[in-house]
């Protein structure tokens, strides 16, 4: 019977001893499936990141494709001399947005072309999708003309002929020229601070009061707000050498550096998301040239004439943006003759143009009709991952001088009469790319 007894109490024993292993077992092989299942899951979205990424890339060289055919385009027609192309037409190698799977649905389409964008989507074998989107910055006036590095470059000043004696033209092959006389440059413009610092005051009072006259429900939010507030906020947070005249903040320290992004308005007291949104439309951080008045928008327009009125804007952008005929201006003086034949302030006032004009040079804003300055923004989404390339690109000249090569050995790149491969210039120039 003790002998029974003592063999129970070791079986009791054995099977706390085997039920004690298997729950630490499954415990285990439980833990082995789950670190095993988030190590995949891991695997797999860092392989989904760095698809998206070279498939933002790709998009983001297709943009750049573009940009580079829009200006050999662009250098083609003006080398020779050909005018009757639409500015709208050529800009659309840029503007027009490119998407990956190409839409086979659009409506007009025929049956072959559907079919040969289904046969290339297919054959192309590319996971995922992508947008992508090139804008034009000089539609936009730069927050960052408030500082010297950043305002708006305005063109070199050809130097004045020398005086000729006698009175004779400079161009009668009798008259001569001392050659100790050198030219006599005309005056640089100059970057005064205070005139840059006013000059963005002025343009954001008239795009708020343009805003004001437009939406009640916005001016009666904002009727507390003060521009030179918001104006303060914006140089003490990008210039360095500015002292605030309001009493130091504890939540917020000002970065004290350019505005890289236009997002940074967020951080300041005044901004919030309704007055985000009107800036961000009006403002760009890129190193613009000046404004394009074939892109500005009716914000842009109140705040740089903000002589004309609510009609006198409508009205120019229906004649600008005409789809039955190409109305894009071809030159400043175009533009100044428009508001001289259609506004009301202007009509037949020429000393009225010249003030504008004027006030435009004391505020180093100059007017372009070719974009030069151009935001790239590719977005590319595998799976659950999305991968966002964006990037600032000017257009430069190139230099149409050819430097003398030769083949090079595998008969694919050229090289010169040292040896070395010659890659030339692109024409293109990177000035700020973010990855997120």
């Amino acid at each position: 019977m003790a002998s029974f007894q003592a063999r129970k109490k070791q079986s009791g024993v054995a099977l706390f001893i085997v039920l004690a292993a298997m729950s630490i077992l499954s415990v285990l092989v439980t833990e082995f499936v789950y670190v095993g299942q988030v190590n995949k899951r891991i695997a797999y979205e860092g392989l989904d990141q760095l698809k998206a990424y070279y498939l933002a890339k790709s998009g983001f060289k297709i943009s750049l494709l573009r940009l580079k055919a829009y200006q050999i385009i662009k250098a083609y027609l003006k080398g020779n001399g050909v005018d009757s192309v639409p500015t709208s037409v050529t800009d659309k190698v840029w503007s027009f947005p490119l998407f990956y799977p190409i839409p086979s649905d659009i409506p007009g389409i025929t049956a072959t072309q559907k079919d040969s964008i289904e046969k290339f989507t297919k054959e192309s074998n590319l996971e995922g999708t992508f947008s992508a989107l090139v804008e034009g910055e000089s539609s936009k006036y730069n927050l960052n003309s408030i500082l010297k590095s950043y305002a708006y470059a305005l063109p070199t000043p050809s130097p004045s002929p020398p005086n000729n004696s006698g009175g004779g033209s400079a161009n009668n092959e009798n008259d001569t020229q001392d050659p100790n006389v050198k030219p006599t440059p005309s005056p640089t413009p100059t970057f005064n601070v205070e005139t840059a610092r006013q000059s963005l005051q002025d343009y954001l009072a008239q795009l708020l009061y343009a805003k004001f006259r437009d939406d009640r429900d916005f001016a009666d939010l904002y009727r507390e707000l003060k521009v030179e507030d918001l104006m303060d906020s914006i140089v003490n947070w990008a210039d360095t050498t500015y002292e605030s005249r309001r009493p130091k903040r504890d939540d917020i320290t000002p970065k004290k550096a350019p505005f890289y992004s236009l997002s940074e308005l967020r951080l300041l007291p005044e901004v919030d998301d309704a007055l985000y949104d009107l800036l961000s439309g009006a403002l760009t951080t890129s190193l613009t040239p000046g404004v394009h008045i074939n892109t500005m928008r009716s914000e842009t327009l109140s705040s740089l004439v903000p002589q004309l009125t609510k009609e006198e804007v409508a009205e120019f952008f229906k004649f600008r943006d005409a789809t039955d005929k190409d109305n894009k201006f071809r030159n400043t003086d175009d533009f100044y003759l428009w508001l001289q034949d259609n506004t009301g302030t202007f009509r037949g006032n020429e000393s009225a143009v010249t003030e504008l004009k004027k006030s435009f040079e004391k505020r180093n804003i100059q007017l372009l009709i070719e974009e030069k300055t151009f935001r790239i923004t590719v977005t590319a989404k595998i799976g659950g991952t999305s991968r966002i390339i964006q990037a600032w690109v000017e257009l430069s000249e190139n230099d149409t001088k050819a430097p003398t090569s030769t083949p090079s050995a595998s008969g694919t790149l050229p090289v010169g009469t040292d040896g070395i491969v010659i890659r030339g210039q692109s024409g293109l120039k990177i000035t700020f790319m973010r990855v997120f």
